[in-house]
């Protein structure tokens, strides 16, 4: 009976440790719930996207719905199992990513990508340095280098949740790519020898470059193209509201 009680209390100490998470994170998206809470998707170093309720961040007392921005790294402590957890202490890390501009369209479309397709619970610590280092960039960056940014955090993405094969090799037989043969990426199937006459078809070198995100006019094109085949097949007919956003003002801009 003693040895049942050690057993007992050593698995409710997990459970309750389970129950408690304390992690980096990066607030994605949120939303009005109920009368005086937010519903918000976030971004979390070691437990990956996660939502949370918190309760009463829409009073004017709450010090919390300062901190509810993103692009600002927080320390926050989520309580519960599921998948809604509640909001305990927050707390800064340091200043925002101040984007703007441009910049900042692209740290929108980065939160929206990470929300519809990322997995729930994902956890991928590196997935979240990636995040973050690309919105250090993003606030440092000059417009010309904002494609290359934008394709590499797609890259990153889609290799990790595994949804994007090897792409500087044939997708048959896993062979390295010849530098001067032709190739074109097929959505489902990977990277194919084509003639010259098929549509969008780029060298073996250029497949090369974008694997080891070395960035010119062709690799940029190379990439941008296989991207939007596999997010576009991810996202169904729900495209996204960033990047239709974005175009409706740069058409009257």
């Amino acid at each position: 009976m003693r040895q049942y009680s050690v057993l007992f209390t050593l698995s409710s100490r997990c459970n309750m440790a389970r129950l408690v998470l304390n992690t980096q994170a990066f607030v994605l998206h949120s939303r009005p719930y109920r009368e005086t809470s937010l519903l918000v998707d976030m971004l979390t170093r070691e437990h990956g996207k996660l939502r949370c309720v918190v309760r009463g961040a829409k009073s004017k007392k709450s010090p919390k719905v300062a901190l509810l921005q993103p692009f600002l790294p927080l320390q926050c402590e989520l309580l519960g199992s599921g998948e809604l957890r509640n909001m305990g202490q927050l707390d800064t890390l340091r200043q925002s990513f101040g984007l703007t501009g441009t910049n900042l369209f692209c740290g929108m479309y980065l939160n929206e990508l990470l929300l519809r397709i990322c997995p729930n619970e994902y956890a991928d610590p590196e997935l979240f340095d990636a995040y973050q280092t690309t919105l250090a960039h993003l606030a440092e960056a000059k417009v010309h280098w904002l494609e290359a940014l934008l394709r590499e955090f797609e890259l990153y993405l889609l290799q990790h949740i595994g949804v994007l094969g090897g792409i500087d090799v044939e997708a048959d037989s896993g062979i390295s790519l010849a530098a001067e043969s032709c190739y074109y990426y097929r959505l489902g199937t990977g990277v194919i020898a084509c003639m010259p006459s098929e549509k969008w078809y780029f060298r073996g070198s250029v497949f090369y470059d974008v694997a080891n995100r070395i960035w010119h006019e062709q690799s940029l094109l190379c990439a941008k193209i296989i991207c939007r085949q596999v997010i576009s097949d991810l996202l169904g007919d729900k495209p996204l509201k960033s990047r239709e956003l974005f175009k409706t003002i740069s058409s009257h801009s």
